[in-house]
């Protein structure tokens, strides 16, 4: 049962009219070549805590074996440097107060999912950023008293 508006997946047509039609399910006879399925990816939710402070974590759908397969997908929330695999019941459980998505990514389900290959993209990472030291009022000197 969903707690909310956000959904798994949702269906896209353009109406006789002209105009959008948004479901939730797909009516018996109004598939018709415009339908598109769009399937949810991940969002990014602002969590409050007690004190009224916000804080940004992100719920991403990622296939954990990397083969496009829909069996493989596990749903996992990124805090900062943290990384946990959460429940599907969780990720679409929106009747808390503290929990507000303010990001939805959906992808058109049709779409060809691509593996992703985790050694190309070492080829070209730029890891300097790593090593500099940034703040607000420009980098800091090395070596500088109170660091």
């Amino acid at each position: 049962m969903l707690n909310g508006w956000l959904v798994p997946e949702f269906y896209y047509s353009i109406s006789p009219l002209g105009t959008p039609v948004l479901r939730t399910n797909v009516i018996a006879g109004s598939i018709s070549n415009n339908l598109k399925k769009y399937e949810l990816l991940g969002y990014v939710a602002q969590i409050t805590s007690k004190d009224n402070t916000n804080h940004l974590v992100t719920i991403v759908k990622i296939n954990d074996a990397n083969d496009g397969k829909p069996e493989n997908y596990q749903w996992y929330m990124f805090n900062d440097f943290l990384v946990t695999p959460v429940k599907e019941k969780e990720v679409f459980e929106m009747s808390h107060w503290w929990k507000r998505p303010v990001i939805v990514v959906y992808q058109e389900s049709n779409i060809a999912r691509q593996t992703f290959d985790y050694n190309s993209w070492q080829a070209n990472l730029n890891d300097s950023i790593l090593y500099r030291d940034h703040f607000a009022k420009g980098t800091r000197e090395v070596g500088t008293s109170g660091i």
